[in-house]
Order: C-alpha cells, then structure tokens, then sequence
C-alpha cells in the first residue's frame, strides 16, 4: 500500500480551492471512470490492492484534492473514495442521479459522513486510526518501509482498532435499508446488489448457465451416441440446441412454453399433418370423398409447395413437405376457406379452382401477412420466440426472437460403455441363465456450460406487433416479461434426457448467470476453451468452484477491455457464487429480468 500518495502518483499539486467535504468533488469523477477502475475502488476494502490505491489516488488528484491534504488526510480520503465507487453502481448502470453528489445521497439518506465513515471503520478488514497519525515517508525510499495508518508496519503498531467483522455487517445492513429510500445502491456483506433497474435499456438478456448430469445420455446422434463437440484442447459432450428448445417448450411444468401459450390462446402445431388433422378433417365427416379430396391438394400445394401429393399411408406421399408450424389462428383461418369453398360447390374441379383463386387473389400469402398484422400472434407463440421458416412462404418467415447454444461440458468427454442384459424370466430348460439379449449403450457424465440470448427488441415486436425500433414506446410488454421470468426457471429447472427411465437424469443448473446490457452479446464458453481439469491436485476446490471461478475471471477480463456496463444477477451455490454479482434465489433472478423487460424506457 502506498504511504505516500501523491508521491506515488507522480502528480503535482491542484491549485483549485477545495471543497467543503470533498465528497461531491470526488464523487463526480466517478463518470466516465472505467469498469476496472471502479471495480478496484469498490474492491479495495476486500483486496488492499497498491493497485487499488493508486486507483484511489489517481480519483482524488482528479477532484482536485492537494497533494498535501491527501497526504495529511489520506485514510479518510480512500474511504471517500472506497464509498464514492459503491455507489457508482454496477458499471454502466447508475442506480441514483450521477449529478448528485455522494454528499447529497448522504443528507437525503439522512447520514452523516462521520457515521459514513464509522461505519466503514467497523467493518472486520477496514480499520480506523485511534493512534497519532505517523508522517508518511516517501515511497519506494530504500531502506525504509512505508508506514501509514492503513500499511501492514501501521497495523503492527497498534495504529489500527478492528471490530468484529459481523458487528460491521450488521451496521452496513442497516445503512443500506436507508439507502434504499434514495435508490442508490445497497451492500450486503461486501457483494454489490443492484436494487434498482431504472435506466436500463436491454437490448439483449443473456442467461448462462452451468449444471450437472452424471451417468446420463442427454442427447443421442444418429448412431445412438452422446453428441460430441470438438473445442479447445478436448473434445466435450454436447446437448443440441433443439433438445434444450424442445424440452423448455413441451416440459409437465406450470411455466412450460407450451403451457404459456394455452393460457394465451396462441399454440402452435408442427406437422407434416396439419391440413389434414386440423383443416379438413371435419368435412371428412359431412362431405363427399372426392370434393374434400381436391380441397386437401389445393390447400397442400398452396402450403406445402406444388409437390405436395395427399397422404396414401406412406412416407413417400409426404417426403415433400415440411414440417411446418402453424398457429392455432392460422390454422382456423385456413379451416374457414374449406369450409366456404366445401358450402358454395359439391364439383371437385370447381373446388379446386376456388382455393387456387382465393390463394392468388391478392397472394394467398399475402392474406397470411395481413392475418399475421393484425394479429402479431397468429404464427404462435413458439413462432414468436424461436422463430419460423416456411420454404414455400420467405414471407411467412419469423426471425427467432431467442437464440439458443449448444450446451457442453466444460472439462474434456468422460464416457463409459454400459453393457447389460434382458432376462427371461420364463427359461425353457432349467440349467439356462436366461439370458434373453445382451446389449450395450453409451453412458456420459458432465458439467455443463450453456448459453441463451433474449433479443428482447424482437421478443417485444413479435409479441405485440410494434416496429422493434418502437419497442420501448407504449406497448404490452407484459407477455415479453413473463416469456423471459418463465425462461429463466426453464433453463434452471428443467433436464433434457433420453433414456429416462434407466438413468434418471434429473438435476438442476447449479449457477444461472443473467445479464442486461444493450451491446452485442457475447459467450463466455470461451473461459472453457482449455478444458477445466476434472482433479486438481494442487488445492481443495471444486470442479464446479474452479469453473465458476474461470468464468468470472473471463468475465472480468472482458470487462476490463470493452467496458459494455451490463447489469448482473446471479442465482448460485455458495460454492460457486460470482465476486461482485449479486446472487439471490433463482425466484429472484427470473423477476429481476423480467422486471427489466417490462420496466425498460428508451
């Protein structure tokens, strides 16, 4: 720790009066101060950094603080601008009104900078000079060790009285039930917890997550085997983007996607089928053979393409159409043309050339678009969310408004071969085993990385039918909040799998990371690229500890360089919690982001 600031520093004396108190002068320069720096002055109480102090020095030469009151004032001055970093907030993010000074946050709040500063002095690493101040020599003078009431030679002499570290925490609880009164940021132990959301403008949530699945297949290929993933310096285990997509959507939860959808009245139905299972099947029942016959092929070819041939019981008659999603909306609008052109003509070639008129009257695609504006849900709510391409409609198309990775193992492939057999229980001779097959199959453990983005613009203008450039304006985000607060519990909850009923594999994310932030997203699979040792004989920790740790550390080097200020939750095990991220329960994480999505204003 530097003893002699200013020296240290290298600067020279301001020559602007000074303030009063100096806490509005030194809390202005927290504008435009970057993430690594802030972060050192909110981390330098834990750290005692020589890094976090020249930090702080560099913030009051800034204030125009003299070098001579900094250096016959310097430990109150560092806890000034210690407190001054605190309530920056979270990088980009500001809780309070970056015009009000700290010492005005402090007379709302209704504290003093003395109790400010007893209180600072009562947590267990911050200590508060009772001694005589001891000149501060300069630094780096051979010989001579750097004395302060804050260095390791001025702890030693007594300089320093400490309380418990828990009578410390207790006081900073109740400082911050009065800070939240001014929506500045409150502390809980030494962890950040942003308890406002104002301002923040979300372009994209993205959520990361890691979990766990032992003596598992997720997720097979087409030979029966794990999916595989060559990255880094190992090849993984994978779980496929469409195996996440599908079980979030189609999950036996009270939050599941396709559960959300029922209570909106806007499911979707994928199939190769749907003409006929939805469309015309009840004609079927009141009208000729031959007339719902031409019907169904007109109502295929416009659909499906003109290759479209009607189901014979075989897979060849349906090898040509896709696997469509449709809403129930369309679906319904689709069933009315039947049933109109079935009620005005029992002639199968009339039929036919009044569903090819109606498909060409102004497009028939077109008649979808103009259904789909005037109902923006009228593809489906899965439409809506992860998208759409229909090959004889580009029109028809829906960009996903929420973009999936596949999820892998952070450490290298651990595979083994299960080799087992069917017994008969009815032998036909007594001396036989019973032995009624032997068979093998791929079994896999792992701890997961996965990563899912929110393009919230999209999200919003899917739902509601708003231009994405307007998608702050007046409109019901309300559906856009509960899709990202249910995501959140989906991705943390529920475990794809095959082979459930031999592997049970059923576990939970064991740390969700979400973040808000209005630049492009990015992955933090690359803290993964050299693959987490499974054993680490050099310490104690955890493989999920060390993992969570290279993800934080990525994190953090990330910020240091493009400085994108998103805001942070985390809903985590103890064992894996993220420094300076809030980390709440997993009810709490998926509120906070869906409290962005419905509170966001340009």
């Amino acid at each position: 720790m530097a003893s002699n600031p200013a020296a240290a520093a290298g600067a020279t004396p301001a020559s602007a009066p000074p303030p009063d108190d100096w806490m509005t002068s030194i809390s202005r320069q927290m504008h435009g101060m970057s993430s690594g720096d802030r972060a050192a002055l909110r981390r330098m109480e834990l750290t005692r950094s020589p890094g976090a102090d020249a930090v702080a020095i560099k913030t009051l030469l800034r204030a125009d603080v003299p070098e001579s009151r900094i250096r016959d004032d310097w430990p109150r001055l560092r806890l000034i601008g210690h407190f001054a970093g605190l309530l920056s907030g979270t990088a980009a993010l500001y809780p309070h009104d970056e015009r009000r000074g700290v010492g005005a946050a402090l007379f709302e709040a209704g504290f003093s900078e003395k109790r400010l500063l007893r209180l600072l002095a009562s947590r267990g690493g911050a200590g508060r000079p009772t001694g005589p101040r001891r000149p501060h020599p300069v630094a780096g003078t051979p010989g001579r060790e750097p004395v302060g009431p804050l260095s390791p030679a001025g702890r030693r002499s007594g300089q320093i009285r400490r309380r418990p570290a828990a009578h410390g925490a207790a006081l900073l609880r109740r400082a911050g039930q009065t800070f939240r009164r001014t929506g500045a940021t409150v502390t809980r132990g030494f962890r950040m917890t942003t308890t406002a959301t104002d301002g923040i403008v979300p372009k994209f949530i993205q959520i990361h997550f890691l979990a766990a699945w032992p003596g598992a297949l997720l997720n097979r290929d087409d030979a029966g085997l794990a999916k595989r993933l060559p990255f880094g310096t190992a090849t993984r285990t994978r779980v496929s983007s469409q195996c996440l997509k599908r079980h979030w959507r189609m999950a036996d939860d009270p939050r599941a996607l396709h559960e959300l959808a029922k209570q909106n009245g806007v499911e979707g139905l994928r199939s190769k089928f749907a003409i006929e299972q939805r469309v015309t099947a009840a004609l079927r029942e009141t009208h000729a053979k031959e007339l719902v016959d031409a019907i169904e092929l007109a109502l295929l070819k416009t659909i499906y393409g003109d290759k479209s041939k009607l189901y014979d019981g075989t897979s060849a008659s349906v090898r040509e159409r896709q696997a469509l999603l449709l809403g129930r909306n369309e679906l319904e609008y689709l069933r009315q043309q039947a049933e109109m052109v079935a009620a005005q003509t029992t002639d199968p070639k009339e039929a036919k050339s009044l569903i090819e008129a109606w498909a060409k009257e102004r497009d028939q695609k077109g008649n979808l678009k103009q259904l789909r504006e005037q109902n923006a849900l009228a593809p489906s709510l899965e439409a809506a969310l992860f998208g759409r391409m229909v090959t004889s409609d580009t029109r028809a198309n829906r960009d996903a408004a929420i973009h999936v990775a596949h999820a892998f193992t952070v450490h290298a492939l651990q595979t083994e071969t299960d080799y087992f057999t069917v017994v008969d229980d009815l032998p036909v001779k007594d001396d036989d085993a019973g032995a009624a097959g032997v068979f093998d199959t791929e079994l896999t453990s792992g701890l997961y990385y996965g990563y899912v983005v929110v393009d919230v613009p999209l999200l919003v203008s899917n739902l509601t039918g708003c231009d994405r450039r307007d998608w702050t304006g007046d409109h019901d985000r309300a559906l856009a909040a509960q899709v990202v607060e249910h995501l959140v519990h989906l991705v943390a909850e529920i475990s794809p799998g095959a082979k459930k009923g031999s592997t049970a594999p059923y576990s939970r994310a064991e740390l969700v990371l979400v973040e808000a932030g209005d630049r492009q997203p990015r992955t933090l699979a690359n803290a993964f690229r050299d693959a987490i040792a499974t054993e680490d004989r050099g310490s104690n920790r955890s493989l999920g500890h060390r993992t969570a740790q290279a993800m934080a550390g990525h994190l953090a080097e990330l910020d240091r360089m493009y400085e994108t200020g998103e805001a942070r939750r985390l809903a985590a095990l103890p064992d894996m919690a993220v420094p300076e991220v809030a980390n709440g329960s997993l009810r709490e994480l998926a509120a906070w982001a869906g409290q962005v999505v419905r509170d966001a204003r340009a």
